[in-house]
């Protein structure tokens, strides 16, 4: 955990403040570790799997310091979401063999069923739309930020959120029409 908060490495660049690459390692850590592991805790459960998949982006990082273009914070949003892959990957092949338990709709309070209904159509969408609506709604990132991230064009980006949001919406209908009526 990060002790004490320290301000980005900002440095002079046409007059204005820009935010600049961090100089060490540490200082990479310590401006993006709540960041990473916020990114990370949001996409993944239990708690301890968010904890180890964020170390493990801390290292993979700490390999590749000095490849660092643009944004630390979106360049290490990459490596954990390759970090991610990997996890669900593993537990994947774990899954084929063990059943996962499924929480009762009965059980949870109305609001708990709208995000849980919610989750389920964002989980069911196809891996690439899904990380670019959680990129911009949970991570509250720009299309170029987004496009950086995973690797591809903006009009790639505006085409698989568009995607998203239409299947989302049709998707939904069927368990939020009574409630518009």
């Amino acid at each position: 955990m990060i002790s004490a908060e320290r301000k980005p490495n900002l440095h002079e660049a046409g007059g204005k403040a820009t935010l600049g690459p961090p100089a060490t390692a540490v200082e990479l850590r310590q401006d993006h570790f709540a960041a990473v592991y916020a990114y990370v805790s949001r996409r993944i459960q239990p708690r301890e799997d968010a904890e180890d998949v964020t170390q493990e982006t801390f290292i993979a990082a700490l390999r590749e310091f000095g490849r660092v273009k643009g944004d630390p914070r979106l360049w290490l949003y990459g490596i954990a979401r390759r970090k991610l892959a990997d996890l669900h990957r593993k537990r994947s092949r774990k899954a084929s063999t063990t059943p996962a338990p499924t929480p009762s709709a009965q059980s949870l309070a109305e609001a708990r069923q709208v995000t849980e209904v919610l989750r389920t159509l964002v989980e069911r969408l196809p891996t690439d739309q899904r990380e670019a609506i959680l990129l911009q709604h949970l991570e509250e990132l720009s299309l170029a930020e987004i496009a950086t991230v995973m690797g591809r064009s903006h009009k790639s980006v505006k085409g698989l959120l568009a995607r998203a949001k239409e299947t989302l919406r049709e998707s939904g209908r069927s368990y939020f029409t009574d409630e518009e009526d």
